[in-house]
């Protein structure tokens, strides 16, 4: 089952053939949509983009072309990271529902230039700043392995839609345990630990603007 593989794994099959972009993207999406229901991880969805992306990376392999390590793996990021193409930015606040991605964080984009595929957003507590995953919005997320358990926060969406095999790897911020809490409740997310706080870009990703200067 493809959604039973890791990313590397996934990487290694797209490059050498016995996997094409558009058969892996479509495994996700279809794996989101039957277990999305339960768990509430994945709130804003890019799903046509994605299928269209993917058609693009098994063209560019016909013609020899290599986008780079990542192409045609699909993956979720956590809402609160502008992806851009009008896509919402909502980090479940009620005075957000409105807001569109006009720009792309610069981690995105480098995701996105090593030839990954984007998938939709994630849910996060009010402002992405809570240890429990729900807002007033989206609602909560749901622990996979027992939907009356937290899936902890503040990237609980992530962690939930990793565990429950929907999505390959993501995006997600650290403040204090925002991205290690959900690591040991349902799922195995690789997440930047604290002390890379201000090595990385935080453009395009306002509420960690606001962290870094407290």
């Amino acid at each position: 089952m493809i959604t039973n593989l890791s990313a590397t794994e996934i990487a290694q099959s797209i490059r050498s053939g016995s996997l094409s972009p558009v058969e892996v993207v479509d495994a996700h999406i279809a794996h989101i949509e039957a277990v999305n229901p339960s768990i509430n991880a994945v709130v804003i969805t890019t799903f046509e983009k994605a299928r269209q992306r993917a058609k693009e990376a098994e063209a560019a392999l016909n013609r020899g072309e290599l986008w780079g390590p990542l192409h045609g793996v699909p993956f979720t990021v956590k809402d609160g990271f502008d992806v851009g193409e009008g896509v919402p930015d909502v980090c479940g606040l009620v005075s957000r529902v409105n807001n569109r991605s006009t720009q792309e964080s610069p981690l995105v984009q480098r995701i996105r230039e090593a030839g990954a595929i984007l998938l939709g957003k994630t849910n996060v507590p009010d402002n992405s700043s809570d240890m429990e995953t729900i807002n007033i919005v989206f609602g909560p997320t749901r622990n996979p392995w027992n939907l009356t358990h937290s899936a902890g926060g503040s990237s609980g969406g992530e962690g939930a839609i990793i565990a429950a095999g929907g999505s390959l790897w993501a995006w997600a911020q650290t403040l204090v345990a925002a991205s290690v809490f959900p690591l040991l409740l349902p799922a195995s997310l690789d997440s930047a630990p604290p002390a890379t706080c201000c090595l990385l870009s935080t453009s395009g990703h306002p509420y960690a603007q606001v962290w870094t200067t407290l």
